[in-house]
């Protein structure tokens, strides 16, 4: 009986600190992954639009629209980003 008693101590000891790992990870990374996200949207926006110089995002039912922006800031165009479901999970397109 006291064998287990330690066991599920130690256990519990090392959930904890894992978990605590794992959160203070995730909140430190959190805004260094939201950057990558904002590059990885420049850099398609650029790919499909060259040229342009800033674009606003605003979401339209389940779909997110870019509208892009000029260096004379007239809009050339919209961006629609669309997402669906695939073999291994979300793919956005």
């Amino acid at each position: 009986m006291r064998v287990l008693f330690k066991m599920n101590i130690v256990l519990a000891v090392v959930a904890s600190l894992s978990g605590f790992l794992l959160a203070f990870v995730n909140t430190k990374a959190d805004f260094k992954i939201k950057e990558n996200q904002k590059k990885e949207i420049e850099r398609a926006i650029s790919d499909l639009m060259p040229g342009f110089s800033s674009f606003t995002s605003r979401d339209v039912k389940s779909y997110q629209v870019f509208s892009v922006f000029d260096r004379s800031l007239k809009q050339p165009g919209y961006i629609l980003a669309a997402s669906g479901s695939g073999y291994q999970g979300e793919i956005k397109l």
